[in-house]
């Protein structure tokens, strides 16, 4: 069943491609012979307008001759109406071109003129068309003015065409620029007056639009759906530059679901079209489709050719938005022929023209092109700062809200549409009822009238006779009414059948999608544990601990797989250097700045001989702004590490204390059976990283003894939410908790911890990494 009708799909193309030819040659050629008779000027300027107006989509170059030649005769008998729709038209064409220069000046001028003569309708039609200009040309702000302006013109005059014109465009400057729920509001409402005009190309427009919405929320059969139903509106308006958009469309649709040959065969439909009407725009559009499609192929040579082509011809009309998506085309191409630094150019060429435009959707992939690139050239900071932003600007955009109210949008649309359709029917069927009383009472009349008066009765059969025939009329109208009825029940039973074999095809297309989505998730999966394990690999073994203390515990709970807390120990003499540290976020970008502290820790110990605790912070600061690239701007990240270093040396009894938000707590037993003490030694109030304050790192010594007891920890035990009023834990709560327990063994006092955790979070969600170590200063040598 599909495949025939795939097979009659196609011969309704090539039987459009046929009759858009032959039926716009028709009303031309009539044209030209009415034009061949008529001598008055101002008709002979109106009869070349509309030859104009009916070449824009089929014959560009012969339409401007027409256009030139009306506004040289308007201009020479001073009709000035007529020669500012000349300008007008003359303009769309070169609008259709996409040469936007040409275009702008021609409907400028035009709109002096119609401002001058004080023309409503035209003052609209040309700021409704210099925003689109605006708009292709990627001047946002100046296209939504001149729409708006549009829009107030119209809703003055009660001009519906025009107003719904401005209130399309809107919409799809909101499209491009990720507001989805704004954009198919706007087109829902257009599609509303459209239908209400029976305008078949605006309401073609309207499916267009909302099939690219669809397609860029990833509704690829909804999309699909949109633009096989402007596809056939398309082809009865006869307008043959519009259907090639469509099967551009369509052809990308088809790539996404891995369909490339039939892919390429639309791409190329739409380019050889766009070509015959020296659609510029559109060219470059389609050829750097085609170009991404040969490159998923791996044909990379044909690839890079295209881009190159489709970047020439942007540039060549000032399309900004073009130029940017063409930038990023071919630093994907080298990407993948691994010369990272020619990519990184390129991407970053786009970026700053999409920033400029606010285009979120393609800033949020470049960013992650960037952080592949970086990741794959072993540049992990930066790789982490790309990632970092991908995310913020993917959470903004794409979520399942967004798709869910186009979905609903639209089918409330086509739900009050059948609703309409059966209220109409309801009505049509109490006038035939009507009608039916009114007729018996007319024979009950004659009857009665007939028992009385013969000659009457001989008059109201003559006017009866008359009256069933017409009665006879309505029936054989009413049987008609009833047959197309029956046959549109008809075609509803075969849409629900091709409905069913439709869902049964999403549905398998699901399953795979389903199967192809656990597939990736366990390559993600898969690379996060071996991430995992890269990181557990750096950090210290509990050997280590138990050679160098006699009593302790680690109490390490990370909220993902890989953690952004993490724990570092090193030995050198008599001294034990140890830190607890809490980086930037958790998961993977918190476990990419672990790393850095990680071997930014070991780089500073190493190379420093006779340095204390706080000096160590300093230079571990200084270390992680240099490789994050970081100024100390405003506008810049606030990555960064909070940490709790110290020096234990043995030998003089005595411990160093530095730390970046992050404290130590000591616990000393009270002399004569005193109560213990809770000493805190407090870090200072800014993290490793940009903060405005950016002084030196507090050094702080104490004196120890053999029965002290050392906390360090990250504030993930302090912020988790529980208890009866779902509150944070906080650090006063913390600091008795370790009171009350610190009598007992180092792991007995874990396994308190984890108990009152537990207890504290229930069945709450953990929200943050949890890394707390208690140790005694003496060892077991």
């Amino acid at each position: 069943m599909q495949k025939l009708s795939k097979f009659y799909f196609i011969v309704f193309l090539l039987f459009s491609n046929f009759t858009f030819n032959v039926f716009a040659q028709l009303k031309t050629d009539s044209l030209e012979q009415e034009l061949k008779k008529t001598e008055i000027d101002s008709l002979r300027i109106k009869l070349m307008l509309d030859i104009c107006w009916d070449l824009k989509s089929t014959d560009g170059q012969k339409a401007l001759e027409y256009g030139n030649k009306a506004l040289n005769l308007a201009i020479q008998t001073k009709k000035y109406k007529l020669q500012a729709i000349a300008l007008k038209n003359i303009g769309i064409i070169y609008l259709f071109t996409g040469d936007y220069k040409k275009s702008e000046t021609y409907h400028l001028k035009a709109l002096d003129i119609f401002i001058s003569i004080d023309n409503s309708k035209g003052i609209s039609s040309c700021n409704n068309n210099l925003g689109v200009i605006y708009d292709q040309k990627g001047e946002f702000i100046k296209a939504v003015e001149h729409f708006e302006n549009s829009l107030a013109i119209d809703e003055k005059t009660n001009n519906k065409d025009g107003f719904a014109n401005s209130l399309n465009n809107i919409a799809n400057i909101f499209q491009q620029q990720g507001n989805y729920n704004q954009a198919i509001e706007y087109y829902i409402e257009v599609l509303k007056i459209r239908e209400e005009l029976k305008d078949k190309s605006g309401i073609a427009d309207v499916y267009n639009n909302i099939g690219a919405l669809n397609e860029k929320q990833k509704e690829f059969d909804n999309a699909l759906k949109n633009y096989q139903k402007a596809l056939i509106l398309y082809t009865e308006v006869q307008n043959k530059l519009k259907l090639s958009n469509v099967l551009h469309n369509i052809g990308f649709v088809l790539s996404t679901q891995e369909q490339y040959t039939k892919a390429l065969e639309y791409y190329f439909q739409a380019l050889e079209i766009r070509k015959g009407f020296q659609a510029k725009k559109g060219v470059a559009a389609t050829t750097l489709s085609i170009g991404e499609l040969y490159q998923v192929l791996e044909k990379r040579k044909q690839a890079y050719d295209y881009y190159i082509q489709s970047l020439e011809i942007y540039k060549e009309i000032d399309s900004k938005p073009g130029i940017s998506f063409a930038y990023y085309a071919i630093g994907t191409y080298y990407k993948e022929i691994n010369q990272y630094s020619e990519a990184i150019q390129y991407f970053e060429k786009a970026l700053i023209i999409a920033k400029e435009l606010k285009l979120r959707l393609n800033i949020k992939q470049i960013y992650k092109e960037q952080s592949l690139v970086y990741a794959l050239w072993f540049k992990f900071a930066k790789a982490y700062n790309y990632s970092l932003l991908y995310e913020q600007m993917k959470d903004s955009l794409t979520n399942e809200k967004n798709s869910n109210k186009i979905i609903e949008l639209q089918l409330q649309f086509e739900f009050e549409k059948h609703q309409k359709e059966l209220e109409l029917e309801t009505q049509i069927e109490k006038l035939n009822t009507l009608k039916e009383l009114n007729r018996q009472k007319i024979i009950n009349y004659l009857l009665f009238g007939g028992l009385s008066f013969l000659l009457i009765l001989a008059f109201i059969i003559f006017r009866a006779y008359r009256i069933k025939k017409k009665d006879n009329f309505q029936l054989k109208e009413q049987k008609d009414q009833i047959n197309e009825k029956n046959e549109k029940l008809l075609l509803y039973h075969e849409e629900i059948i091709s409905q069913k074999e439709n869902l049964q095809s999403q549905n398998e297309l699901a399953t795979t999608q389903l199967k192809e989505i656990a597939k990736k998730n366990q390559k993600i999966n898969d690379s996060i544990q071996y991430a995992s394990r890269i990181q557990q690999a750096l950090l210290p073994h509990e050997d280590i601990f138990s050679e160098l203390f006699s009593d302790y515990f680690l109490f390490n709970k990370p909220k993902d797989i890989v953690s952004g807390d993490f724990y570092w120990l090193k030995a050198i003499k008599d001294k034990i250097f140890l830190a607890v540290a809490d980086s930037t976020g958790h998961g993977v970008p918190g476990a990419f700045m672990s790393l850095l502290g990680i071997s930014f820790l070991n780089e500073v110990v190493k190379e420093s001989d006779n340095i204390n605790a706080g000096e160590i912070l300093d230079k571990l600061r200084n270390l992680l702004k240099e490789s994050l690239n970081r100024k100390g701007n405003k506008s810049e990240n606030r990555d960064g590490i909070d940490i709790a270093f110290c020096i234990i040396d043995k030998s003089a009894k005595e411990i160093q204390f530095a730390g970046a938000y992050n404290p130590l707590i000591i616990i000393r037993e009270g002399e004569n059976n005193n109560q213990a003490e809770l000493i805190e030694l407090k870090g200072d109030k800014m993290p490793i990283g940009i903060h405005h304050k950016g002084k030196k790192f507090t050094n702080q010594i104490i004196k120890i003894t053999n029965t002290d007891k050392f906390y360090l920890f990250t504030d993930g035990y302090l912020d988790q939410f529980g208890g009866f009023d779902g509150r944070k834990f906080l650090i006063n709560k913390f600091k008795k908790l370790l009171l009350e327990i610190h009598t007992f063994t180092m792991p007995e006092q874990k396994a308190k911890l984890l108990k009152v955790y537990e207890d504290w979070k229930e069945d709450l969600e953990q929200i943050d990494d949890i890394l707390i170590l208690g140790f005694k200063a003496t060892s077991n040598n």
